[in-house]
């Protein structure tokens, strides 16, 4: 999916040396896989990075995201009645849209 940037191993270089505060580590660039860990958002954030959809995409994608993250049931402590007919239309149009993706 792409490759990120990270830092091992971090140690403070005293203050007397350098007037800024300075980090010694190492860095390392490592891929970033898809798995079963994978979060929704990270696959929007890289889909809209790569230019493999828009902005306008990319908003209506993570409305739908928060849309689905408020169904957990285990979340819900009421009754939730706000979905409309709209807002159940947008999404299945996201849905199209990506299965011709």
């Amino acid at each position: 999916m792409g490759e990120t940037v990270i830092y091992k191993y971090p140690h403070n270089i005293p203050s007397r040396y350098l007037k800024a505060k300075t980090v010694l580590c190492i860095q390392e660039k490592v891929e970033i896989n898809l798995s079963n860990q994978t979060k929704f958002n990270d696959l929007i954030e890289y889909s809209n990075k790569n230019k493999l959809i828009s902005n306008k995409e990319k908003i209506k994608l993570t409305n739908m995201m928060r849309l689905r993250n408020k169904i957990h049931l285990q979340s819900l402590e009421e009754k939730d009645g706000g979905y409309t007919k709209k807002k159940l239309d947008d999404i299945f149009s996201m849905i199209d849209y990506l299965a011709k993706k």
